[in-house]
């Protein structure tokens, strides 16, 4: 308990307690004290029986006569200390390295950029201490002094908005000018893919920055994932830009660093061409045929790996009708070309083009003379129909690799993993993918794509990365989901039913290594199957110690309310104050602001204040 309050203090006034044990420890001392948690580096052990040898009773007479001594000798290192290292450490400024997001690309983006800066300081020999890496809300506006840098790496959430991790911070950045004399760059993690709310969070720390008086070294650097992920490359040339900037001993400017990436890449491929070699193809197995609530979907994934709680996208694939005609305009028909090593010209209109998008740019129509109409035309009707505008012969007055780059990509469907790949393996069951899909109305792929497409159509998938954090993580955990939001907490129980099934073969008994989970699941009640897979499992093998599967109801009763419930509210608060455990949410924007709210109440204070990168939100749109 002590040490869970010595950590709040740490984390809401910058240091740690005195941490004085004699109101912790009996009088005879006690062998078993705090110090051996690790993290209490002030903790002195003074249990008497281990510090004196001799008669404890009579210790002060034995120290007496030093006390003087130690004292002079304590006043006069203090004194050497004041007069020497203190302005060495005011004559450097700091780089300041900082990050948001939601998930983790950020935070191992900002990892490396902390080695890029430390090894820049040391190389250079300037004027630099680096501090330690950290989130966005752990910035101290109180220790930021003229000539600092801060670097900040920033990822978005939901539709362009500021990750939790960060929005602390923009709110402490009211006062104007309060960061004056301050330089910064900001470093854009997001995916192009999603135009409307592409970097969106990074634009908008960065003119927060700018309305507090601090000075920009580089303009915003736009990351995209599209084109490599983790963007390794990227950041490394950011990173020269803003090397050059800081350590520069000529005055030279550097050049901008998207143009320098551009330049050195000398003829970069085509975004289709990055596109499909990060995809891989799938094929699906089987769906349930439920008309409405959650679906369950298999696909085949060949040779693709996967790791529990990450995320897929999947490109729809277009209707075979659609493709053939768009393949005969362009004078296809029947010709498979190879657009690159992996994708032929169908392969590409049928599983990675958006079909009812304009071109993305006109400049490949350069050589045709064609009119303002028709240029509008293109620039505004779905490309399908705009093909049949253009002259005949066109296809002799450009490439055909350029009209490609210049078709709109598919904006994918993003769901979480609801497997475990290793659990699907050692049941010799093939190299599967489950996912849960919510049903919506004329859905594309819920409804349209999965009620029609016989079993073995393909389609594109790509798998993003997976917090490995909270997947290693032995500590315990609750679990809050509601609906399709079950996904992640299901491929997490598989990968450890499988844990826990190794360990018990060749035992009459099993503990597994991690600790327990104590869920809170809602559901509708025709989904009740799906709520409860995997779970009686579980249970058995000793995972998860308090569940509670909540179907819709008459009497609006929810399943975030049930941690109110008689004991539950104890378990609930000792487990994150006295067993450090994490908390995951995945759910609606509604309901996991209520399950926020209600552990608010139980711990006392704001639970995601509290537990900092211990608090993990997956936030999806029911509606699709």
């Amino acid at each position: 308990m002590y040490s869970n309050f010595d950590d709040e203090h740490l984390r809401e006034n910058g240091f740690r307690l005195p941490a004085d044990p004699y109101w912790l420890a009996p009088p005879q001392g006690s062998l078993v004290p705090l110090w051996h948690r690790g993290g209490s580096p002030n903790y002195q052990p003074k249990p008497l029986i281990c510090r004196h040898v001799q008669d404890p009773i009579k210790a002060w007479r034995r120290k007496a006569g030093s006390i003087g001594v130690e004292t002079q000798r304590s006043r006069d290192a203090r004194a050497w200390l004041d007069n020497a290292a203190p302005q060495t450490s005011r004559a450097l400024k700091s780089i300041r390295v900082h990050y948001c997001s939601s998930g983790t690309v950020a935070k191992k983006l900002a990892r490396r950029l902390h080695g890029y800066a430390t090894s820049g300081c040391v190389d250079s020999a300037a004027e630099f201490k680096v501090e330690p890496f950290d989130t966005l809300n752990a910035l101290k506006l109180s220790e930021i002094q003229e000539g600092d840098v801060i670097l900040i790496i920033a990822s978005s959430c939901g539709r362009g908005e500021v990750p939790y991790n960060g929005r602390a911070c923009l709110r402490k950045l009211k006062a104007p000018k309060v960061l004056s004399g301050v330089r910064f760059a900001v470093y854009g993690n997001g995916s192009s893919s999603y135009n409307t709310s592409y970097n969106g969070a990074a634009y908008s720390v960065e003119q927060v920055l700018r309305d507090c008086g601090a000075r920009p070294l580089l303009k915003l650097f736009e990351g995209d994932t599209d084109k490599e992920s983790p963007p390794w490359k990227q950041l490394s040339t950011w990173w020269a830009a803003v090397h050059s900037d800081l350590f520069a001993v000529d005055g030279s400017i550097s050049p901008r660093p998207q143009h320098t990436l551009l330049n050195n890449e000398g003829n970069p491929p085509h975004r289709f061409e990055i596109l499909a070699a990060s995809t891989t193809s799938a094929k699906l197995v089987s769906s349930s045929s439920n008309i409405k609530g959650i679906k369950h979907v298999t696909l085949d994934v060949g040779d693709a790996k996967y790791e529990e709680m990450s995320h897929v996208d999947v490109y729809i694939p277009n209707r075979r009708i659609k493709v053939e005609q768009v393949l005969a305009y362009m004078d296809l028909t029947g010709r498979n070309l190879k657009l690159s090593d992996d994708l032929t010209t169908q392969e590409f209109v049928a599983e990675l083009v958006d079909l009812e998008a304009p071109f993305t740019d006109i400049k490949w129509t350069s050589r045709m003379n064609l009119d303002l109409e028709q240029q509008q035309m293109l620039k505004s009707t779905p490309f399908p129909q705009a093909l049949k505008v253009l002259p005949p012969g066109w296809r002799k007055q450009t490439s055909l690799s350029e009209v490609f780059a210049a078709m709109p990509l598919i904006r994918p469907r993003t769901f979480s993993v609801a497997s475990s790949q290793r659990f699907w393996r050692s049941n010799d069951r093939g190299n599967v993918l489950e996912l849960l899909v919510q049903t919506h109305p004329r859905g594309l792929f819920s409804e349209r794509f999965l009620t029609f497409s016989p079993r073995g159509t393909s389609l594109r998938i790509r798998f993003r990365p997976a917090n490995m954090e909270l997947i290693e993580d032995e500590s315990p955990m609750i679990a809050f989901a509601t609906g399709s939001g079950i996904a992640p907490i299901r491929s997490l129980l598989q990968a450890r039913i499988l844990d826990a099934q190794s360990t018990q073969r060749g035992t009459e008994a099993s503990r597994s290594r991690y600790g327990p989970i104590s869920l809170f699941i809602g559901f509708k009640g025709y989904d009740t199957n799906v709520a409860a897979g995997t779970l009686d499992r579980a249970s058995e093998l000793g995972l998860v110690d308090m569940l509670f599967l909540t179907p819709s109801n008459v009497s609006k009763v929810r399943s975030q309310d049930k941690m109110f419930a008689d004991g539950v509210r104890h378990r609930i608060a000792f487990k994150i104050k006295e067993e450090n455990a994490r908390v995951f949410v995945c759910a609606s924007p509604e309901a996991a602001k209520d399950f926020a709210r209600n552990l608010s109440a139980v711990l006392g204070r704001d639970i995601k204040d509290a537990l900092g990168e211990r608090y993990i939100e997956e936030v999806f749109d029911p509606t699709g």
